[in-house]
Order: C-alpha cells, then sequence, then structure tokens
C-alpha cells in the first residue's frame, strides 16, 4: 500500500479507535462504581466518612493520607473535597500543594506550619494572602533571618484568628549572629508596633528573637514560651505586668542569660502575681539572684511543675552562693513535703536535684528539676532551702564516671536531710568508708550548735532513722566491711532506729563472713545479681 493511502486509512481509524478507548474506559469506570456502591464502606454516612478523613489528618504531620484518601474512589473524592476543614491544616512542603490547600480550605480558618522546606520568599506572598484566616502558625527554622522576616511581614496587618504563634530559629550561621546584634542593638523587626494586635492569641513561642516587651502580643496567654538568651531581657517589673495581664497562663518557659533589672519593690503585695492554673515553670539561664528575685513575686498552685537551670553566683565576699530561692516560700505550694530527692553530680560540674513530692507525682514525675552548674556538691546542698529536703526520707545520689568524689562534704549533705530512712548511692568514686565514717559522726546539737549532745545523754546520729543503705557499683573493701558492722552495732545500742537493711548491686568485695556478722546484728543483706541494673535499687 501506498505511504500516502496508508496515512489516510490510519487517519481515518485513529479517532475511531480513541473513542472506542474512551467508551471503554467510561464503561469500566461505570462497573466499578456500580461495584463500590454495593461495598459495605460506601454505606457509611458522609458525616462518619469525614470523622474517619479528620483522623488521617490528626494522626499525622504530613498530609499524604488525606491526598490518599481523595484517590480511592468518586464518591471519596468528592466528600473530602466538599469538606473546607479538612484542608485548613498545611504542611507547606511545596508551592502548588500548599496553595491547592488553600483553595480547598474555602474561608476555614487555617493551621500553617512551615519548616523551610521551600524559599522563604516564595512562602511569604501564600502567608500574606491568608493572614486574616491564620489559626495557628508555626514556624521552625534551622536560622535566624528567617525569623526576623517573617515577623516584619506581620505589619500588613496583625491576623485576628490567630491563637497560636510559634516562630522558632536557631543561630546557625555568622550572619544570623550579626542580625540577633542588630536587634539587641535596637533594630526594629516589626516596623509598626501599634499594630501588634492579636486578640485570640493563646499559645506564644519565640526564638532567639522576639517582638518588643512593650507590646500587646504579650497579653491574656495559656502558654509563653521565650527562648531569647541573646536578647535583652525585660525588666522584672515588665516581666510581672506580662503575667498578670496572662491570668490563664499554664506553661512558662523563659530562657534568658542576662539579669532582669530594675528589679520589682521587694515586699509590696501590688508586685505579687497569682498564676492559679500554672502547670510548667521553666526558667534557664538567669542567675539566681534573678530566679529568687522573681519566685518571690509570684503565687503558684501545689500542681505546678519546675525545671530550673542556672549556675552558682561568686558575690562581692568571693563566697559563691546560689540562693536560687525566695527566704519566704509559702507562697509556693508545691515546694514543701518532699518524698524523694535524687542528686545527680556529672563530671562536667553540674548537680542536679530530681525533687519528689509525697502525694503529687509520684515516683517517676519530679515536681521539680534543678541543674546548677557548681564545682561541688556541698555548693549545690547550700542554694536549695533546708526546708525542701529535710522532710524526705528517701536520698538518691547519683556520680558520673569521671567525677571525683573529693569535694563532698558527707556531713552537710547528710545533715540537710535529717528525716531520711533510705540512702541509696550510685557509683560514689570516693572511698564508700569517709560515708560510712560519716554516717557514724554525732549529729550537730540543735541547742549548742556543736558537734555532739552535751549533756552526757547518747549521741544524735547524723541521718538518725536511717534503716535502710543501698549500693550500686561500689567496691567493698576489708576496711568496709569492718566499718559496716561497727556502724550496724552502733545504730543497734543508740540510735533511735537500727539498721535494717542492706541492698547491693553490681558490686563487689562483700564477704560471707560480714553478711553473716550483719545477719546476726539484724540486717536483712540482699545482694542482687551484677546484670540486674540500677533499676533492681531505685
Amino acid at each position: 500500500m501506498p505511504y500516502g493511502a496508508l496515512c489516510e486509512v490510519i487517519d481515518l481509524c485513529v479517532p475511531r479507535l480513541q473513542n472506542s478507548v474512551g467508551a471503554i474506559t467510561d464503561a469500566v469506570l461505570h462497573l466499578q462504581s456500580l461495584r463500590n456502591a454495593g461495598a459495605r464502606v460506601q454505606r457509611l454516612p458522609p458525616e462518619l466518612l469525614v470523622r474517619i478523613f479528620s483522623y488521617c489528618v490528626w494522626t499525622s504531620r504530613e498530609d499524604r493520607d488525606l491526598i490518599t484518601v481523595t484517590h480511592v474512589c468518586r464518591q471519596w473524592r468528592a466528600i473530602a473535597l466538599n469538606n473546607a476543614t479538612l484542608w485548613r491544616t498545611i504542611f507547606v512542603t511545596s508551592l502548588a500543594k500548599a496553595e491547592a490547600f488553600v483553595q480547598r480550605s474555602k474561608r476555614a480558618l487555617l493551621d500553617v506550619e512551615y519548616r523551610g522546606s521551600i524559599p522563604v520568599r516564595d512562602f511569604m506572598p501564600l502567608l500574606s494572602s491568608v493572614t486574616k484566616r491564620l489559626r495557628s502558625l508555626i514556624v521552625e527554622v534551622d536560622d535566624t533571618m528567617t525569623i526576623g522576616y517573617i515577623m516584619g511581614r506581620f505589619d500588613i496587618g496583625p491576623p485576628p484568628h490567630l491563637e497560636t504563634l510559634h516562630l522558632v530559629g536557631k543561630i546557625g550561621s555568622v550572619s544570623d549572629r550579626q542580625f540577633v546584634k542588630m536587634i539587641r542593638g535596637g533594630m526594629a523587626v516589626f516596623l509598626v508596633h501599634d499594630n501588634i494586635f492579636m486578640p485570640s492569641l493563646r499559645s506564644l513561642r519565640l526564638s532567639p528573637i522576639c517582638v518588643p516587651w512593650q507590646t500587646d502580643i504579650y497579653s491574656r496567654l495559656s502558654v509563653l514560651e521565650l527562648g531569647t538568651p541573646d536578647m535583652v531581657p525585660p525588666s522584672e517589673q515588665r516581666l510581672l505586668e506580662i503575667l498578670r495581664q496572662c491570668p490563664g497562663l499554664e506553661t512558662l518557659r523563659l530562657d534568658f542569660r542576662d539579669q532582669c533589672l530594675p528589679l520589682a519593690p521587694k515586699d509590696d503585695p501590688g508586685w505579687i502575681v497569682s498564676l492559679p492554673l500554672l502547670a510548667t515553670f521553666s526558667i534557664r539561664s538567669l542567675l539566681p539572684a534573678s530566679i529568687a528575685s522573681l519566685l518571690s513575686h509570684l503565687t503558684l498552685p501545689p500542681s505546678t511543675r519546675y525545671e530550673i537551670f542556672t549556675q552558682d553566683q561568686q558575690c562581692a565576699d568571693s563566697v559563691r552562693r546560689y540562693h536560687l530561692f525566695p527566704d519566704d516560700c509559702s507562697r509556693l505550694a508545691g515546694l514543701t513535703d518532699f518524698r524523694k530527692v535524687e542528686l545527680v553530680h556529672s563530671p562536667e560540674g553540674t548537680v542536679a536535684f530530681r525533687l519528689y513530692h509525697r502525694t503529687i507525682g509520684g515516683d517517676t514525675d519530679p515536681v521539680m528539676l534543678l541543674s546548677v552548674a557548681v564545682k561541688n556538691m556541698h555548693s549545690a546542698v547550700e542554694g536549695v532551702p533546708s526546708a525542701m529536703l529535710k522532710t524526705a526520707d528517701t536520698f538518691v545520689i547519683h556520680s558520673s564516671e569521671g567525677h571525683n568524689d573529693t569535694a563532698v562534704d558527707w556531713t552537710t549533705l547528710l545533715y540537710s536531710a535529717p528525716c531520711i530512712r533510705s540512702l541509696c548511692l550510685v557509683r560514689p568514686h570516693q572511698d564508700f568508708s569517709d560515708v560510712l565514717r560519716t554516717l557514724m559522726r554525732p549529729g550537730l546539737d540543735s541547742s549548742t550548735d556543736n558537734d555532739g549532745p552535751q549533756d552526757g545523754s547518747p549521741p544524735t546520729w547524723l541521718c538518725p532513722e536511717l534503716t535502710d543503705l543501698l549500693l550500686v557499683g561500689v567496691l567493698l573493701s576489708g576496711e568496709d566491711e569492718g566499718l559496716l558492722v561497727r556502724f550496724a552495732r552502733e545504730r543497734l545500742q543508740t540510735a533511735n532506729s537500727a539498721f535494717r537493711r542492706l541492698e547491693i548491686a553490681e558490686s563487689s568485695g562483700l564477704s560471707s563472713s560480714c553478711t553473716e556478722w550483719l545477719t546476726e546484728l539484724g540486717v536483712d543483706v540482699v545482694v542482687h545479681p551484677n546484670d540486674s541494673g540500677d533499676d533492681a535499687l531505685l
């Protein structure tokens, strides 16, 4: 067949074949629709399907599940596309997809999350177009310039429905550091301060830069988290004013490096701020004096959890002190009646306290986590009011590998907790004999402040109610065994409570003869296998 004739036949047949393919495709789709219509899942009402689709949104930080739903069948696609609230949560991973979600959300309020997947200059026109519809905006990136750029764009008009604003970045480059320095020096990120009014805002997280302290954005909040150690902090008076404007505050996290000056007047009832709903009080980097001063102006409920990270403070007299708490802690209802105290001394020179309440939280939920950079545990204990430790009946002391315990003043440490019944030592790298000798020393006589009683009566021992001794990772020598037996004998004869129980794990050196002597003195000796771990005791 000549080529020209062949082309004519092809041109004539191809449209017919294409029409046939289209007809077959339509027939296949119709048959599939009939089959799907008979499926049990298709009998579900649209309202229930929307609830199921919503679960795909709630349980995933991505939007692939929701997009997959629209590809199952025509009915599901129509139901999903006709429900605007399903598309209100936008994870900005591509500009085209974000624009499609905005269109499908119609007039619904939007929850936007941006993590730097696309350039911020491409993202900002989209954000600006939906500012009036924002319900939440979460930005988490690895630089500071992006945060500053987004902050400045709110000058086009503050979002009236915004409830959550999280702008969290990092100082990741030299330019970021220079940018922060310029802001600290007075450069305005928000060009029109009067426009920064967000009446619906309840959750605010800013890092590493913040908006001016005098703006109205800091009001009516339930969550306030400011990680701005490189910025000039507010004065203590302004900080208290901000807290007073947030009576429903539930979470407060502050990271300020400089001291908050000027301070509010002491003993002035007008500067006492009550936060009855506060569940978390977390503060970092502030000097101890600033922390104590701030706490002295707050009234907090018993349910508040405290997280404090600071360092010791050298005073003018060259004595290191870091009294973190006010002299009067009566308005801090949760800082009393602690049952268990844990001290962890790290090789880096940080002492961490975990304080567990007698009735709140339990053994796995400390009411207070206090971490202080100090040179020795003696300095650490001095910084905590004795009233917080004196009610504890369990004391746990951890020492990390590489830490030298020679700086530990065991007398001061144990005297701070007179009511302990159980003492647990985890890997004390100092000779264990020093601890035993300290426990056998007479305590301070409360009437004379001298060692031991002055009237010839039996001595008052340090930790007079101690009955249980728990050891983890201790290498016992012959001298230690002798001191253990002597300790058990003297406690049995003179102390208020006898030494009743010795538990050992991951330790070595306890001889059978020592075990027999301790048993004869009424001590229950329990030795755990070396592979049982710390949890066997703790």
